[in-house]
């Protein structure tokens, strides 16, 4: 009888604490669009996107586990902001590379670092693109790329749901880089191409 409610209360007690568990709901963020900003008409038939980086899935790289993954929204940057008007000819768009990196900071130690909320990680996102054109039948080619990078670092005691805020934030940051910077090369490089 004694080992009968002994097994009861184990059992009542591993019900009582896996009820305890709370399942961490995935949130949802705003889709990262860039609709709202002017299109860039390019004297081409079609356009294709080249995705070098392949995310590599394990440490130290994070792409994976981001809301947004740079490489997708540089996907829906093509998508969004570059529109084909011609009747020949083809751009493409490489993705050479689109990495979030998370790097360990050493801990300050001693009293100091007792009483101070550290920051414990950085992630270092970059993202490096490059978009080729030829006009119809060879006659005219041209070459733009950008590089942009941002960091950002996370305190000790964040929190799944902080990391991934700042992740989704880091992505934002990094593409109005890019957007800016792509745009003003895509200008000045594919000129000719330009409607």
């Amino acid at each position: 009888m004694i080992g009968l409610s002994i097994r009861t209360i184990m059992i009542v007690m591993l019900l009582a604490a896996s009820g305890c568990e709370t399942a961490v709901e995935p949130r949802s963020f705003p889709k990262q669009t860039f609709r709202h900003l002017p299109l860039i008409s390019l004297d081409v038939a079609e356009i294709d996107i080249v995705l070098l980086f392949e995310p590599p899935l394990k440490a130290p790289h994070v792409e994976h586990e981001m809301p947004v993954p740079p490489h997708k929204a540089i996907e829906r940057w093509v998508v969004d902001r570059i529109r084909t008007v011609g009747t020949s000819g083809q751009a493409v768009v490489t993705v050479r590379d689109a990495s979030v990196v998370e790097k360990r900071l050493k801990p300050l130690g001693g009293i100091r670092g007792t009483f101070t909320k550290e920051q414990s990680e950085r992630y270092d996102a970059r993202v490096e693109v490059e978009i080729s054109a030829v006009g119809g039948r060879g006659f005219r080619s041209a070459k733009a790329m950008t590089t942009s990078s941002r960091s950002r670092t996370v305190p000790e005691n964040a929190t799944l749901r902080q990391r991934q805020v700042i992740w989704y934030e880091l992505t934002e940051r990094v593409m109005k880089d890019f957007d800016r910077t792509f745009e003003a090369q895509i200008r000045q490089h594919l000129d000719a191409f330009l409607k």
